[in-house]
């Protein structure tokens, strides 16, 4: 099985795809959030692919406070790849992330432990039986994440407007011993500005502001704390 965000799901290639889970979070009003874009855009504008070969489900993340768009990309996802032929393995989940801060969590861990309940008989079954279904070690497993929640107390002052279901984005900032040592290690001017172009796998460009220098982008737009493989193989 394999586990990749949305953005690096190969439309073009779909008949690969022999069975999928989604995971996939609604943002605004019911829209794709960034690396959702793309895949989005196909589903809405695609003259109907045939995906009768593919089998799958979809986890969806939501708020119910929210209600006119509540869980608006999950449901057009079941909604879109069910039109396009593929058979739903499971139904459709929907995770609300109102109400307790640790709701959504629970949500996610209720669902995943009853799908993979689901998967694993269908993983281990006798392909010679003719009632039962195989799911090849090729399986795609798209966006699957172990979701988290931090609670955080925010002192508004007075004059700033704020309702309960508005969004509020937190930058985090980078020291500057290690924006420094980044921007050197990589060989970038701080002082240069920031141009967002298309990614290789087709995805939307990361959500910065422009205009942008390489120090903003780098102090507040980039975790420069947390060691992940694209950063080791950017440094390497």
């Amino acid at each position: 099985a394999t586990a990749m965000s949305l953005s690096q799901f190969n439309v073009h290639k779909s008949t690969q795809y022999s069975t999928v889970i989604f995971v996939v979070a609604s943002y605004g009003t019911g829209g794709p959030t960034d690396d959702a874009t793309s895949f989005y855009n196909w589903l809405k504008t695609s003259l109907k692919p045939d995906l009768s070969h593919m089998q799958y489900t979809v986890f969806g993340c939501g708020n119910s406070d929210y209600t006119d768009s509540y869980n608006g990309m999950a449901k057009f996802v079941d909604a879109k790849i069910g039109a396009f032929g593929a058979t739903r393995f499971f139904d459709l989940s929907l995770g609300d992330a109102a109400g307790e801060i640790d709701h959504l969590d629970n949500d996610y861990d209720a669902w995943e432990g009853r799908v993979l309940d689901v998967v694993a008989p269908m993983a281990t079954a006798d392909t010679t039986s003719s009632t039962t279904t195989t799911i090849p070690a090729t399986a795609q497993f798209i966006s699957i994440v172990k979701l988290s929640s931090t609670a955080l107390q925010v002192d508004f002052a007075t004059d700033v407007p704020y309702t309960g279901t508005g969004i509020l984005a937190l930058y985090p900032q980078n020291a500057k011993e290690i924006v420094s040592a980044v921007a050197h290690r990589c060989g970038y001017n701080l002082d240069h500005w920031v141009d967002l172009v298309d990614d290789k796998a087709g995805g939307a460009p990361a959500s910065i502001p422009l205009p942008c220098t390489v120090a903003d982008a780098l102090t507040h737009y980039v975790d420069l704390c947390a060691v992940s493989r694209t950063i080791v193989s950017a440094l390497a």
